[in-house]
């Protein structure tokens, strides 16, 4: 895994747990106890959950349990990275676009895997999750579940499904997570519901017939003539369904224009001129299009700096790495160097001396 998130967990330690005891833990595991986590290191599953367990032993809980406070306070750290993912009213809607925020972590940062989690909407007030992870972290998981409803102050209700292998040999777990109030808001208006009679879902249809209905009836009741009547309910059907038909005929158009927005296509901007509802209906939806395209540009604009800063910071660590090396061969080239040179001016003091002590004995 990669040390960008390793380096979270070993800080996230220290404020929980002291800055000793993982010290202490770091040298039972063979790391360094002052060791430097770079963003860009990967860092051996094993090696990780082992100086987490190594932690845990130190004072005395089990890894699960250290697991499940770290997820709970990483959240606070996540939130100082990635601000702006944070910036949604609720919980339910931060919890709908964690994946996408994964996803978009795979793609900044080389050779990361990070966990897959996909939520479902279980109404307006429940939420299905399944986590997905080679890792299987589950506490970990849970944790993060439980720091991000202390985080946007709401009370959560979670239950575990199941969990398990799945088919591609990856640790699945799903859980159920009820909220205490409801996020989304439904309007229901009756009286529309009751006037499709259940079938009558066609607008122009639905007032054609109301109209030509109540018009027989009502000459039914002023004692008209069959012939009359029927006449009458078919003017007042035909005149109000064809009128209704004309009126709402941008409404298919308006349907196509949302569905090319959920689909991020922001390309074309279209405006109509009815002098009703949907002229205006329209001019607020380009407008909502164009502050979608700006932001989606800036965002886009972001990512590709993100992602190039990414590159450019490998580069350079890359870079580092092997100047570091060389440094390293060179100094022990010094030092080799004036190990020799202490040899050789060693041996030519020796001389010198036995030369001096052969002068001497010449000249006694």
């Amino acid at each position: 895994m990669k040390g960008t998130v390793v380096s979270t967990w070993v800080n996230t330690m220290k404020e929980i747990y002291g800055k000793a005891a993982v010290a202490s833990a770091m040298k039972e595991v063979g790391w360094e106890s002052d060791k430097i986590i770079g963003p860009l290191d990967d860092i051996d599953d094993n090696a990780a959950k082992e100086l987490v367990s190594a932690v845990a032993r130190k004072i005395g809980k089990s890894a699960d349990a250290v697991w499940r406070e770290i997820g709970r306070n990483n959240i606070k750290t996540f939130h100082k990275w990635f601000p702006s993912y944070f910036e949604r009213k609720s919980l339910k809607g931060f919890l709908m676009m964690m994946d996408d925020v994964h996803s978009q972590m795979t793609r900044l940062i080389k050779g990361a895997r990070p966990p897959r989690i996909y939520a479902k909407e279980l109404g307006s007030d429940g939420l299905e999750i399944k986590y997905v992870s080679r890792r299987g972290m589950y506490d970990y998981f849970l944790g993060l579940l439980e720091g991000a409803a202390e985080f946007f102050n709401e009370k959560l209700d979670i239950r575990e499904v199941s969990r398990g292998t799945e088919p591609d040999g990856s640790n699945g777990m799903t859980v159920d997570i009820k909220f205490a109030k409801a996020v989304n808001k439904t309007k229901t208006y009756g009286l529309n519901r009751v006037l499709t009679l259940g079938i009558l879902r066609n607008i122009p249809l639905r007032t054609g017939l109301y109209s030509g209905l109540i018009t027989m009836a009502a000459g039914l009741i002023m004692g008209l003539p069959m012939t009359e009547y029927l006449t009458l309910g078919i003017v007042a059907f035909a005149v109000p369904f064809v009128v209704s038909l004309i009126a709402n005929k941008p409404m298919g158009l308006l349907t196509e224009e949302i569905s090319r927005l959920g689909d991020l296509d922001m390309e074309d901007d279209i405006s109509v001129v009815t002098g009703d509802m949907y002229e205006k209906a329209f001019s607020k939806l380009k407008t909502a299009k164009e502050n979608l395209r700006r932001e989606v540009i800036f965002m886009k604009g972001g990512t590709d700096d993100m992602t190039n800063f990414t590159g450019d910071f490998s580069g350079v660590a890359g870079d580092m790495n092997r100047v570091s090396a060389e440094i390293s061969t060179a100094v022990e080239d010094v030092a080799h160097g004036a190990v020799s040179q202490a040899t050789e001016t060693s041996d030519a003091v020796n001389m010198l001396d036995d030369n001096i002590n052969s002068l001497k004995d010449c000249g006694g």
